[in-house]
């Protein structure tokens, strides 16, 4: 392994600690969670959107990691979808 590469996994391995990093893997877990749900179900993101209360443009903001989520829009999520997100 180079010097350069060395330097770049050190600064890699640093961000993997950030609050950032996590968020946007939790996140991602979030868009992972809802893709499969409405496979399950047969279910559109229109369908999703009108469970949910939310128009379509917001739930197509939300699955490009647009949308920024509070934990109550996680469990709205989790109630129109069937399911009971667990932290």
């Amino acid at each position: 392994m180079t010097v350069d590469e060395q330097s770049l996994r050190e600064v890699l391995d640093e961000l993997r600690e950030t609050p950032d990093y996590l968020a946007q893997n939790l996140y991602f877990d979030l868009l992972e969670a809802i893709e499969h749900a409405l496979d399950e179900a047969g279910m559109s993101q229109a369908d999703f959107a009108d469970r949910l209360g939310k128009s379509p443009s917001w739930v197509s903001r939300l699955m490009r990691s647009e949308q920024n989520v509070t934990l109550k829009t996680i469990a709205e999520i989790g109630l129109a979808l069937g399911l009971r997100p667990v932290v």
